[in-house]
């Protein structure tokens, strides 16, 4: 990683020696796999050309299935985006990511897009939403192993669409690579005006020049560099990315840069580096290491934090938001999580009118009390803030202790709206028949509720009625029935939760099981990193 150009230059320097030899030792492992196949041939793997319908048109990709394909065991699918004026047989024809694809296991896919100079546009994106909701359909894959790879135009294409498309509930990127990546559409295209107007299909495609239209330009970037008051990468926050880039690519390599050294120190996870021979987009894109790299990142559907800037009304991550302008521009927000406490942080920072959570899915405890610091930034405006899942009205609302009317509940859709101006801390009180500590709401027999998110990234709280008082254990085992976590307590009769952190623990699903005066029989729960 490089978090500025001067240590970026003494570690090139040091790792081009290693990266010659990666180069060499591959020129000599494709001769021995070409003689080794001509003795004796690799499985085949079945290889699909195809399309679908999306709206009135049709979309067109390659889909390849590893020979040892088992729907029982999905395996991840890796995505590539071509280049300018390429197509969807791209990656077959001219790299070696199908070759490697299937030496793992995995799906590959590739689709064309509405033209071949689509610049990732949000007609592009559907398309290639649409793929992957056919290739769910017929042949199912590890959707928290999802990599989007592509070259030059296709190279940004990874962040561009988790930008737009990262709906925790969705298909979800687990990790994307770049190779010359064009990353800043307005950027580049100011840059082939400055060389004489050498490329016109970016207006063509996003409707006229930069200045003319910027929100496009910028919603369809992986960056806007100019100001990132009118950029998207905030979205791609948690998405980890690797950038590549050839001996002297000059523009391409300035904008990987750039973007590195906004993302070292603010993102999760960035890797740049400078491949140390001549080429471009996929030419210099190695798929034994970047296929190694993207293996070890899986989709981060529910982090604690999110930073958005919302182009259009939708869902990102575990947030829907609408902005006050659709269309003209973007709706800033944060947000934070804090399952242990019942409590999400909501902050609207420019042209946010609605920002909704669904209390459930983010493991709150409807029938407790609900808080959170809510506040709209942008002076003199108001936004609401709705809560989905309450299965009555609220007793009462306060902000920083003092009663509030503002706020509205719909029992038909179980959706609570509160209107926040300059906002403070609220307080969501149940009413006494639904609160826990109420008689009739006290529980008769001793049961597990569930576990709140499941799947989880990093925590999730453990529900449970104890119909007595007393002792109670919970405790968490492997699929070995391994012991990896306990809790016990002395509790009284009611409803309690425990926040259960993994701490050291790998991907996969574990059971558990709460042992009290009447025992509750075994649940599961998945843990994904």
């Amino acid at each position: 990683m490089f978090n500025n150009r001067e240590r970026y230059e003494n570690q090139k320097r040091n790792a081009n020696l290693k990266w010659d030899r990666r180069w060499l030792a591959q020129r000599v492992g494709s001769l021995l796999l070409i003689l080794a196949c001509a003795a004796s041939p690799m499985q085949a793997q079945t290889q699909i050309d195809t399309s679908v319908v999306v709206g009135d048109s049709v979309s067109h990709f390659w889909l390849q299935v590893p020979a040892d394909y088992s729907p029982a065991h999905p395996p991840a699918l890796l995505v590539w985006w071509h280049q300018w004026g390429g197509t969807e047989h791209e990656m077959r024809d001219f790299t070696q990511f199908d070759e490697e694809a299937n030496q793992r296991g995995w799906l590959a896919a590739s689709h064309f897009g509405w033209c071949d100079r689509h610049w990732n546009d949000p007609m592009a994106q559907d398309y290639a939403t649409a793929m992957l909701g056919w290739i769910r359909e017929n042949y199912p894959f590890d959707e928290d192993s999802l990599y989007f790879i592509g070259g030059s135009m296709g190279g940004a294409a990874g962040m561009v669409y988790h930008n737009n498309n990262c709906d925790s509930r969705g298909f979800f990127l687990a990790a994307t690579a770049s190779g010359s990546g064009i990353t800043d559409c307005y950027r580049r295209a100011m840059e082939y005006l400055a060389q004489g107007d050498t490329n016109r299909s970016m207006r063509d495609v996003f409707g006229g020049l930069p200045w003319e239209v910027p929100f496009e330009y910028q919603r369809n970037s992986a960056i806007h560099f100019a100001d990132t008051t009118y950029s998207m990468h905030f979205n791609s926050r948690r998405l980890p990315v690797l950038l590549t880039f050839g001996l002297n690519e000059g523009v391409w390599k300035s904008h990987a840069l750039d973007l590195d050294s906004v993302r070292q120190g603010w993102a999760d996870t960035t890797f740049t580096f400078e491949c140390p021979h001549g080429g471009h987009g996929y030419g210099i894109m190695w798929p034994p290491e970047i296929c190694d790299w993207l293996s070890g990142f899986r989709a981060n559907r529910y982090p604690d934090e999110i930073s958005i800037n919302a182009d259009e009304a939708g869902r990102y991550y575990w947030v829907y938001a609408e902005p006050t302008c659709a269309d003209t521009t973007f709706a800033r927000f944060e947000a934070r999580r804090m399952p242990a406490e019942n409590r999400v942080d909501l902050t609207g920072i420019r042209h946010v009118a609605l920002l909704e959570i669904d209390g459930e899915e983010l493991g709150l405890v409807l029938s407790e009390t609900i808080s959170g610091h809510w506040r709209n930034l942008e002076a003199g405006a108001h936004m609401e803030v709705a809560v989905v899942g309450l299965v009555a009205s609220p007793d009462s609302i306060t902000v920083d202790g003092t009663p509030t009317t503002a706020w509205d509940y719909n029992p038909v859709q179980r959706r609570l709206t509160v209107t926040v101006g300059e906002g403070g801390l609220f307080r969501v009180y149940p009413q006494a028949s639904n609160a826990d500590e109420s008689p009739r709401a006290a529980p008769i027999v001793t049961r597990v509720l569930g576990n709140y998110p499941n799947p989880f990234n990093q925590s999730t709280c453990v529900l449970f009625e104890q119909a007595r008082s007393g002792s109670a254990t919970l405790t968490v085992y492997n699929l070995l029935g391994q012991k990896v976590w306990s809790w016990s307590s002395l509790l009284e009769r009611g409803t309690h939760r425990v926040t259960f952190g993994c701490e050291g623990l790998s991907s996969g699903v574990y059971l558990y099981r709460l042992e009290s005066p009447e025992e509750s029989p075994i649940k599961r729960m998945v843990l994904i990193r």
